[in-house]
C-alpha cells in the first residue's frame, strides 16, 4: 500500500512540474486571426501567429495582419527594444489573445526564436 501511495505522489509531482513548466500543455494554439474572430470566448487563448506589424497605433500597440485578418498586438517597450521590433516588419510569435468589447487584442509572449518575454 505504501508503494502505491508513493508512486501516486511521485506521478502527481511530475505532472504538476510539467504543467507549471508549460501552462499551455494540451492546448493547440490558434494560428490565424480569422479563427480567433470566429470564437466567442478567447480569454487567455494561446496563439501562434505569423504575419506583419503594419503600423504602430500606440506606445506598446501595433496593428498586426496575417493572411486572414487584422488584430492589435501589445508588445512591451522593453521587448520592442530587446527584439528590435518595429512597424513594417514581418514577425512570428506566440502570445495570448483577449477579446474585450468586441476588440481582439493579443499580448506577445515569445518571439519565434523561442526567447521568453518577461511579464
Amino acid at each position: 500500500m505504501k508503494k502505491i501511495i508513493s508512486t501516486l505522489i511521485v506521478t502527481a509531482s511530475l505532472f504538476s512540474a510539467s504543467v507549471l513548466a508549460n501552462p499551455y500543455q494540451g492546448y493547440q494554439p490558434v494560428s490565424s486571426i480569422a479563427a480567433l474572430n470566429a470564437m466567442q470566448y478567447v480569454d487567455d487563448m494561446p496563439v501562434n501567429l505569423t504575419g506583419n506589424l503594419e503600423q504602430q497605433v500606440g506606445p506598446e500597440h501595433f496593428q498586426f495582419t496575417d493572411s486572414t485578418g487584422t488584430a492589435i498586438v501589445e508588445i512591451d517597450y522593453e521587448e520592442q527594444f530587446h527584439f528590435g521590433i518595429k512597424a513594417g516588419q514581418p514577425i512570428s510569435f506566440f502570445g495570448e489573445a483577449e477579446k474585450e468589447y468586441g476588440r481582439l487584442e493579443i499580448e506577445l509572449k515569445f518571439v519565434n526564436s523561442g526567447q521568453a518575454v518577461q511579464g
